[in-house]
C-alpha cells in the first residue's frame, strides 16, 4: 500500500488498504470468537457487560462495511473482465467475417 501511495496510484492503494483492513478485522473477529467459545469467563463477560460487547459490535460493523467495499471492487473487476472478453470476441468475429466474406482481386 505504501509503495502504491508513493507512486501516486491511489485507487490501487485504497484497494490494498481495504484488503489489509479485511484481514485485520477477520483475525480480530476470529480471535474473539475462539475466546468466546473456549473460555467460559470471557463468554460470560461478553454476555453480561455492555462495555465488553461494544468492541465486538464495532468490529462486526467495520467488517461488514469493508466487505461491502471489497465486493464493490470485485464487481468492478468482474465487469472489466467481461467487457474485455466481449471486445476480444467481437474483434475476432469481425476479423473472421472479413476474411471469409471479403473478395480479393489479383
Amino acid at each position: 500500500m505504501g509503495l502504491m501511495l508513493a507512486a501516486g496510484d491511489f485507487a490501487d492503494a485504497r484497494g490494498a488498504g481495504l484488503l489489509y483492513a479485511a484481514n485485520l478485522l477477520g483475525i480480530l473477529i476470529g480471535g474473539i470468537s475462539v475466546l468466546a467459545i473456549r473460555e467460559p469467563y470471557f463468554r460470560d463477560k461478553l454476555r453480561r457487560q455492555r462495555r465488553s460487547r461494544l468492541p465486538l459490535m464495532l468490529a462486526l460493523t467495520l467488517a461488514s462495511w469493508v466487505g461491502f467495499k471489497l465486493y464493490g471492487r470485485y464487481e468492478q473487476h468482474l465487469y472489466a473482465l467481461k467487457r474485455d472478453y466481449a471486445k476480444v470476441r467481437i474483434e475476432k468475429g469481425i476479423s473472421m467475417y472479413l476474411k471469409k466474406k471479403t473478395q480479393t482481386f489479383r
